[in-house]
């Protein structure tokens, strides 16, 4: 049985972009008066989460950010951006209706599609996806 071999590497930019997410998030929490954002330390599946570093943002401050974020990235086991959507086939592998580019009758519903992961669960998204693409089959099978 073929078995995918997965080399997957997650990018600093990746981290910064994460970081960013969360930065906007703990604002948010913090200029409501909801609450505060701290970021945990530790392990997660025997990888370091935030080595050396734990920060805490309130408000409109981040105190003491990484520098270089350089912490595990965990996917929440949600592998997304596998097939990614593209109207362009040479930036992504399915079209904006789920289509494979390359093959007329081949179609994903699934995260795969997502051209980038996010900190949220992808459950609604990915829902709303394989409903528009139902829909977009009924209208072209009709």
């Amino acid at each position: 049985m073929p078995e995918v071999a997965l080399d997957w590497r997650p990018q600093g930019s990746d981290r910064a972009s994460i970081v960013r997410g969360l930065l906007l998030l703990a604002q948010a929490l913090g200029r409501s008066g909801l609450g505060r954002l701290q970021l945990a330390t530790g392990e997660l599946l025997g990888k370091k989460l935030l080595p050396g570093a734990s920060f805490v943002v309130t408000g409109e401050t981040l105190s003491n950010p990484p520098a270089a974020p350089d912490f595990a990235v965990g996917t929440g086991f949600h592998h997304m951006g596998t097939a990614r959507m593209h109207v362009d086939p040479r930036h992504g592998v399915v079209d904006t209706q789920c289509r494979v580019h390359s093959v007329r009758n081949l179609y994903v519903a699934g995260s795969a599609v997502f051209p980038t992961g996010g900190s949220a669960g992808p459950t609604f998204t990915l829902v709303a996806l394989a409903l528009r693409l139902a829909d977009h089959l009924r209208r072209v099978l009709a």
